[in-house]
């Protein structure tokens, strides 16, 4: 069969005649015939039925009942409810956050601390949580040196939390809110994951708010300062370079390693990542592929393509890369091929063994490097308000990836036809 249109090498070498690409047709078959006359009757036949149904309809359907005649059917009842059920209003839908207030900063070290900018009055805060215990007694709102008072707080429907405050704050107001929490680090691959190499991250679409409480919706961008304690045989990654390490409470054992500020971006693009990996350089000194460390040596292929793949985006964006250095890890224990969180890409098809790898399997690796780097473009840089546009990055990441591959030499010229087993003679 065909794919698309293209056809399955096969079926092009089997295709003698040198035509356009047709199905072959293989064995002659049966065929079944059927008259002309034998057609007008069918048609018919088909109009009849139409005009019987109507008929039934219209005779056995309730009429509209006049005032003091008999009360609906009990079929017109069920159609009823059910069209009422569909019609929902904006008000019944309770998916995105108020826009009344939102975040611009946020730092994480165990506790959260989120900098927020009211758009509107406003004397509530709400925010995303979902399988998190937050601490109530440490969570405190500070507006410039003094301390708001909490009416409330608690969960709500829909991974909310809730927070009312004693006074409004006036749109243009600036204020800090910091909490203590708990989550839960398991093997479910959303949110903040534990791996047999690993912990780390997957937080689109909306699993950020399983790591830690945030705005986690796309429309929040704000700037975020990451840190992460690990032990000190272990290494952290995120999505900016590492800026400083410390030991944890003069405890040697353990450190802290800190990063600095991200530009504004959504929650969901935000990555990090605890793990025993080691790294393999580029040639190009902002990209590192990252393995376990007996496979480091199959991240060669990818780290041949990747910078050939961003400084061709960055011609043709005319727009250089926005952020000072990009990972690409191999994740082994992931739900998707790839993510491509701003300058930490995961993906599970990154390694390529020059031994065993089919040529479909560097196909897939170069694609995917090439949708992923296409993304800290579109997607990363310009992210969507929501989710309804999430077609917009992926269409043009999809589109793009061509467009990457195509460019690294001769080898990929042509590269859909490759990608679909077509032979280019």
């Amino acid at each position: 069969m065909f794919s698309s249109g293209i056809p399955a090498s096969a079926e092009v070498e089997n295709n003698s005649n040198q035509k356009k690409y047709t199905v072959n047709r293989g064995r002659p078959s049966k065929s079944v015939v059927i008259s002309r006359p034998l057609c007008v009757l069918m048609a018919i036949g088909a109009l009849l039925l139409a005009l019987l149904v109507g008929l039934v309809v219209f005779f056995l359907a309730p009429r509209e009942c006049a005032a003091g005649d008999e009360a609906p059917s009990a079929l017109t009842k069920a159609v009823d409810s059910v069209v009422g059920a569909m019609r929902i209003s904006e008000d019944d839908v309770d998916e995105r956050l108020p826009r009344s207030i939102r975040p611009t900063h946020y730092s994480t070290s165990g506790l959260v601390s989120m900098v927020l900018k009211a758009e509107e009055d406003t004397s509530e805060i709400i925010f995303h949580a979902r399988n998190i215990s937050i601490d109530k007694h440490s969570v405190s709102v500070r507006k410039s040196s003094s301390q708001i008072k909490i009416n409330a707080q608690d969960y709500a429907e829909g991974d909310k939390y809730k927070i009312r405050l004693d006074e409004t704050l006036s749109k243009g107001d600036e204020c800090e809110l910091s909490l203590g929490y708990t989550g839960i680090l398991d093997r479910h691959l959303k949110g903040f994951y534990k791996g047999n190499y690993f912990a780390s991250t997957q937080f689109s679409p909306t699993d950020a708010r399983k790591a830690f409480p945030c705005f986690d919706e796309p429309y929040f961008k704000a700037k975020f300062i990451i840190s992460l304690a690990r032990p000190f045989n272990m290494t952290t990654l995120s999505n900016m370079p590492l800026g400083k390490y410390e030991a944890y409470e003069n405890d040697k054992t353990w450190y802290w390693d800190v990063y600095p500020e991200t530009p504004d971006m959504p929650t969901y693009l935000l990555a990090f990542m605890v793990s025993e990996l080691q790294s393999e350089q580029s040639t190009d000194t902002r990209i590192k592929l990252w393995a376990r460390s007996d496979l480091t040596q199959f991240t060669a292929y990818a780290g041949d393509l990747a910078p050939k793949i961003l400084k061709y985006f960055e011609e043709y964006f005319g727009t250089s890369f926005p952020l000072p250095k990009m990972d690409i890890v191999a994740v082994p224990e992931f739900g998707f091929s790839a993510m491509e969180n701003w300058g930490l890409i995961t993906e599970n098809v990154l390694l390529v063994d020059p031994a065993t790898s089919t040529n479909s399997d560097k196909r897939e690796t170069a694609m995917v490097l090439g949708h992923e780097i296409a993304h800290q473009w579109f997607g990363n840089l310009v992210s969507p308000k929501w989710w309804n546009d999430l077609w917009l990055k992926e269409g043009f990441a999809t589109y793009l990836e061509y467009f990457g591959v195509n460019s690294i030499g001769r080898l990929w010229k042509n590269f859909y036809f490759l990608r679909h087993n077509v032979r280019w003679v």
